[in-house]
């Protein structure tokens, strides 16, 4: 060989280590990446399973206060149909017995 190519082989031997340790370094940080993505993952998916176990109970007694509600509600309906119905029955007897 000569010298020429020598120093170009010399090159491109530099060339290749460079480029070897770009291309290391460019994965150890796409292997880093990927870790602090599924890290991130794994709280966000932590956090909302544990605010759910904190949140149940208000949702519950939300749901069982709405449940109670909706309830009252029903027997009032049902009390002044009951009302209505006595009322009517009473006039129209009174109406009967005028006449």
């Amino acid at each position: 060989m000569n010298e020429s190519q020598d120093k170009l082989m010399r090159e491109i031997y530099r060339l290749t280590k460079e480029n070897n340790k770009m291309i290391h370094k460019l994965d150890r940080d796409a292997k880093r990446s990927r870790m602090w993505k599924m890290i991130r993952l794994f709280i966000t998916v932590g956090l909302l399973f544990g605010a759910y176990y904190f949140v149940q109970p208000l949702i519950e007694n939300l749901a069982s206060a709405y449940d109670s509600i909706q309830q009252s509600f029903e027997e009032l309906q049902d009390t002044k149909n009951s009302f209505s119905t006595n009322v009517n029955s009473l006039f129209g007897g009174l109406k009967n017995d005028t006449e």
